[in-house]
This record gives C-alpha cells, sequence and structure tokens, in this order.
C-alpha cells in the first residue's frame, strides 16, 4: 500500500493497490498518496470513473473507546471526485456523480446520494444521509441528515435553501395526487 501510494497515477499504482485488497474499476485517477485500509481486503470499492485527490485516506476500521471497534465498507460510486485529503470512514457509502472538495472528513455509516456536492472543510458526522442533489457548503458540519435538493451551511448545518427543481417535483406529485382525488371522487 506504501509503495502504490508513492507511484504516480498508472497501471502499476494501481495493480498494487489491487494486489493489497482494493477493488478498482475502469477509468479511475487515484493521485498519488492515497492510504486505504489493508487490515481488512476488498471493503474497499472504488467504482468505474472516479477521481480521487492527494493524500485521501479511506479506513475500514476505526478503534473507538473502550476498545471497541468499527468495521465497514465503503463504497464511492461512478464518476465521483474525491478532493484531496479528505477522510472516509468505515460504512461509508458515496453514490454516483457526487463531488466532495478537499479536507472532508465523512463519519461512519454516512450515505451521500447521487449527484450530491459536499464542499471543502466540512465535517460529516457519524451516519447521517446526504439526500440526491443536496449541497453542504464551505465549512459546514453536517449533525443530522441533509433532504434532497436541499442545501446547508453553518455549525450545526442549517438548511439555507431549497433547489427549485424539488418544488417543482413535489407540485407534480400533489397535483398528481390532487387530479387522482378528483377522478376518484367522480367515479
Amino acid at each position: 500500500n506504501k509503495i502504490a501510494s508513492l507511484l504516480p497515477p498508472c497501471a502499476i499504482q494501481q495493480w498494487f493497490f489491487k494486489l493489497v485488497g482494493i477493488e478498482i474499476e475502469d477509468d479511475v485517477f487515484i493521485a498519488p498518496e492515497f492510504v486505504a485500509d489493508i487490515l481488512v481486503r476488498k471493503w474497499t470499492r472504488i467504482r468505474k470513473g472516479c477521481a480521487i485527490g492527494l493524500g485521501v485516506k479511506c479506513f475500514n476500521h476505526l478503534f473507538e473507546d473502550k476498545g471497541r471497534v468499527l468495521l465497514g465498507y465503503i463504497d464511492i460510486g461512478e464518476n465521483t471526485s474525491i478532493g484531496g485529503f479528505t477522510t472516509i470512514t468505515p460504512g461509508a457509502t458515496i453514490g454516483k456523480n457526487v463531488i466532495i472538495g478537499a479536507d472532508v472528513v465523512i463519519g461512519p455509516g454516512v450515505k451521500v446520494g447521487d449527484n450530491a456536492k459536499v464542499k471543502a472543510a466540512s465535517i460529516i458526522g457519524s451516519f447521517v444521509k446526504i439526500g440526491e442533489y443536496a449541497e453542504v457548503e464551505i465549512g459546514s458540519v453536517v449533525l443530522e441528515n441533509v433532504p434532497p435538493y436541499t442545501r446547508v451551511s453553518g455549525n450545526p448545518a442549517k438548511v439555507i435553501s431549497r433547489n427549485p427543481r424539488y418544488k417543482k417535483e413535489e407540485a407534480n406529485k400533489l397535483a398528481e395526487h390532487v387530479t387522482e382525488s378528483k377522478i376518484g371522487s367522480l367515479l
């Protein structure tokens, strides 16, 4: 793992990472100094088209108070970009087409939905869900779930806006419901 992390992005680098048990699909870019947990083999998966920045760390195990150990898979979805010096902890699932900025900490059990954005220097607390198309602003500390199509900011993070696309989808669902209710009452 250490040898691979010092190599520039190339086929040999990826071969070393695969040798130590990291599952890497096609067209993946991994910058130097990437560190992955080799204690539990095949528990880190990097899907097709991903870009992993300089110094990213993926840990499948964490030691906690009183000797407890947290274990979990890490799954990074297709075409996702992870900024440099980001830390990803056990049980994290990152969806497709996600953009994660530099120096982000993703806590254990976090789920990030497709097309979400987590901007630089943010901290995502344990077992938080970030909805699809949601945005976490720079330096935010997210301790609660973020609904889809929502933008949050601050410490602790609070909703600052909702994407108009979300409102349109909600309006369409309401219109369908009202239409179905009217048709049902006419029959």
